[in-house]
């Protein structure tokens, strides 16, 4: 884990290379708007206003209105 903020980190065990079917990977990301209440509170706002089922890019995402932080899961829905 970082001790400062980072924009992007990610980590590969190269004893795997060629081995890993991009079919399998999945990727957890948060966006932390703790110190932005007033963006963090308009996606909320959007968010509860999409219809899930004719947005499949939403169904994937968790709101934490207490850290102010909206989860994310990428990967392959099949």
């Amino acid at each position: 884990m970082p001790t400062t903020k980072q924009w992007w980190i990610t980590g590969f065990n190269p004893e795997y290379v060629g081995e890993v079917d991009v079919h399998d990977l999945t990727m957890v990301g948060c966006i932390d708007m703790s110190g932005n209440e007033e963006l963090f509170n308009y996606f909320v706002k959007q968010y509860q206003n999409i219809n899930i089922d004719n947005h499949s890019d939403w169904e994937n995402v968790c709101i934490d209105e207490t850290s102010h932080c909206f989860w994310i899961c990428w990967g392959d829905q099949s």
